[in-house]
């Protein structure tokens, strides 16, 4: 048996295996509601599906016109194209063109903040959007506004019922969840705008109930202008649109946009690097030391001890390997 065969056979078997890593959009939404202490708890427990052999291949540049390519092993060889999501078409070779990814604004301004927030954040999360205050310490502040209801994420000691403005609101309150410190306290406020608009506040730290009710009764409509994008993309695969952003993950998704957590799509995020050096095939992108640690997941060194996961999931986005690396390939994080 030749290396390129028992690679082949490799992969294939790991293809069959489930799946052992949390679901995508679930660890993408992590990064886009969460704080470091629950970031760290999902990058904790996923597991990366890896190919058994690891073998060097260089790409042999890239054509303006068409993805890099693959010398050895054959793209065949790697991952084969998947039956495309039937709402969206991409063709056997994908067509490409420039992303126009604008990055959402915030509706409501606050009128009052607590003291020690940490820096803000305009994320998008599918339909909705979300503005986001945290510290990188376990300290969170957030309001999510949209067409369909936030995520209470937290399970409460007992509902009660409040009010914001002339609207009635669900107030949820725990002194006990994930990653609490001594001192800190869970509280979820939830009401509906008056244009039908969903509107919640989690509030993840030392601020009390009547804090985070002041903090929700001061929200009023005022524009907070869009946050940086955190990646540059040369080109996307035609069809896709922006469904998922935060200040460390971009999902690209087949429309329409929606708030299921099933959603999948093209995603790319900065994770810190792992300890191990991941086992699967070597490639170069853009210059970078790479692996394929699946056959739809690319995991680009960054140097820094970070780096750059981009992973399409096949039953949304159908992308062989030599397509995800020509995606990969027109990437540029932004900022440090």
């Amino acid at each position: 048996m030749t290396l390129e065969e028992d690679l082949q056979r490799t992969l294939r078997e790991e293809a069959a295996k489930p799946a052992i890593r949390p679901d995508l959009l679930d660890r993408v939404r992590v990064g886009v509601r969460r704080d470091k202490r629950r970031r760290t708890a999902m990058l904790g427990a996923a597991a990366l599906l890896t190919a058994a052999v690891a073998v060097p291949v260089v790409l042999v540049g890239r054509s303006p016109s068409g993805p890099a390519r693959i010398p050895a092993p054959p793209s065949s060889a790697i991952a084969s194209p998947p039956t495309p999501s039937p709402s969206v078409t991409l063709p056997s070779t994908v067509v490409w063109e420039k992303p126009r990814l604008a990055m959402p604004a915030f509706p409501l301004t606050p009128g009052w903040l607590p003291a020690g927030l940490g820096p803000r954040r305009v994320d998008q999360l599918g339909r909705n959007v979300l503005l986001m205050y945290e510290d990188g310490r376990g300290d969170v502040l957030s309001v999510e506004v949209g067409p369909v209801p936030g995520d209470w994420e937290v399970e409460g000691e007992g509902d009660h019922r409040s009010t914001v403005g002339s609207a009635s609101a669900t107030v949820r309150t725990t002194s006990s969840y994930d990653g609490a410190r001594p001192g800190d306290r869970y509280v979820g406020v939830r009401w509906k705008l008056a244009d039908g608009q969903w509107a919640q506040v989690l509030s993840f730290g030392p601020r009390t109930e009547s804090q985070v009710l002041r903090f929700a009764r001061g929200l009023h409509r005022q524009t907070l202008p869009a946050s940086p994008a955190p990646f540059r993309i040369a080109e996307v695969p035609h069809g896709l649109t922006l469904g998922q952003v935060s200040g460390q993950f971009l999902c690209l998704v087949p429309p329409p946009v929606t708030r299921d957590t099933m959603q999948q799509g093209l995603c790319v995020h900065v994770e810190a690097a792992p300890a191990e050096k991941p086992s699967g095939v070597s490639v170069t992108v853009a210059g970078r030391p790479a692996t394929f640690t699946g056959d739809s997941q690319l995991q680009i060194d960054l140097g820094q001890k970070r780096v750059l996961i981009v992973e399409s999931d096949r039953s949304a986005v159908g992308l062989t390997a030599d397509e995800l690396v020509h995606f990969a390939s027109g990437i540029e994080v932004a900022g440090p």
